[in-house]
């Protein structure tokens, strides 16, 4: 009894490498990938999903055929040691059949699926084509003669211009875009446009200058929109392409009081002769970024000293545009002296 149950393990174990050269026998049959649409996947070495899904095939054939050899192996295991029990010994035999009958299925399916159609156990994924993006991030840039070693994003206010300080002379919008499936390009879109306002001193004092152009501009000269020369600061909004205008309102008195006028050009204008060089609070209305100039654009030195406002300024004493003509001895400004110097404003809608 005993040597008929070595011949039988002997039998099964070699029955067994066989089976497992079948397998590398099945595996050499395995057809190459074809290239789609220019994309070999064979040469592909990048982890990407598709890799993964492609061979779900093969790992699940592998995976049953362990499942398969390891019930062989257990029904082997059970028959040898059942010492007689006729329990014990069917158990082993019924594993040991179920384990054949499963490798038996598991290569029969495969190379029936292979030999009826080899495309029937190859997943073909079509690489979607995607439009790729051609233009740089939406932002305002600025860079010393264009270079790109100095060129520098802003997508929001700066207090300072950092490396670029006294230094920057070139400025470039680049706007969001939308993708257009009729014209199968990107195109200047979307709901807001970046607009910037650059400063002559630090922390958004002293001159300033408006721009908005996507083209490249030179940042120093002097034109409508305002004055600069060397740039340290500067500020970043993105006006509300959904509305028409934004609006503020100036007064000759703090709290919003006295004589009182509302504004809403998007080109630089007056304030005209009841509020000129008298202005001391300015109320925006929500979603409104206006800029408030010392000098009116019809005068000769304009803008001279200007100020952003983005928010409620119940009283614009502390800012330098109303210390204009101030007495400062030593150095201290007496704030008593302190005289409003606001002749021009712009105000734009902005997306906040």
């Amino acid at each position: 009894m005993l040597k008929n149950k070595k011949i039988f393990i002997i039998s099964l174990v070699s029955f067994l490498f066989l089976l497992l050269g079948g397998f590398s026998f099945v595996q050499a049959l395995e057809i190459q990938y074809p290239t789609i649409n220019g994309w070999d996947p064979n040469t592909v070495t990048t982890n990407i999903l598709p890799e993964y899904i492609r061979y779900i095939f093969a790992f699940s054939v592998a995976i049953a055929g362990f499942i398969a050899f390891g019930a062989l192996v257990y029904g082997g295991i059970r028959y040898a040691t059942s010492a007689g029990d006729p329990s014990k010994a069917k158990d082993g035999r019924d594993r040991i059949s179920a384990g054949i009958l499963g490798l038996v299925f598991l290569l029969s399916s495969y190379l029936i699926l292979t030999t009826i159609n080899p495309q029937l156990v190859i997943l073909t994924i079509t690489r979607p084509t995607l439009p790729l993006l051609t233009f740089d991030l939406p932002g305002v840039y600025l860079s010393v003669d264009g270079s790109t070693s100095t060129m520098k994003a802003f997508t929001n206010s700066e207090s300072s211009l950092g490396n670029l300080n006294d230094k920057a002379n070139q400025i470039k919008i680049i706007n969001p875009k939308v993708w257009n499936p009729e014209l199968a390009s990107w195109v200047t879109g979307g709901d807001y446009t970046f607009r910037a306002v650059l400063h002559e001193d630090a922390d958004y004092k002293g001159q300033c200058r408006l721009f908005f152009n996507t083209d490249p501009a030179t940042i120093q000269g002097k034109d409508s929109w305002g004055s600069i020369n060397q740039p340290s600061s500067i500020s970043v909004f993105r006006k509300d392409e959904t509305k028409t205008q934004g609006s503020i309102k100036l007064c000759t008195d703090t709290d919003g009081v006295g004589t009182c006028q509302s504004f809403n050009s998007s080109a630089p204008v007056y304030v005209g002769d009841a509020l000129n060089d008298k202005i001391k609070s300015a109320y925006p209305d929500p979603g409104s970024f206006a800029v408030l100039f010392q000098h009116s654009p019809a005068d000769a030195s304009f803008p001279g000293i200007c100020q952003t406002v983005t928010g409620n300024i119940p009283d614009l004493k502390i800012f330098p545009i109303n210390k204009c003509d101030a007495f400062c001895p030593f150095g201290f400004c007496l704030w008593w002296t302190y005289t409003p110097c606001t002749s021009g404003v712009v105000v734009f809608p902005v997306l906040k």
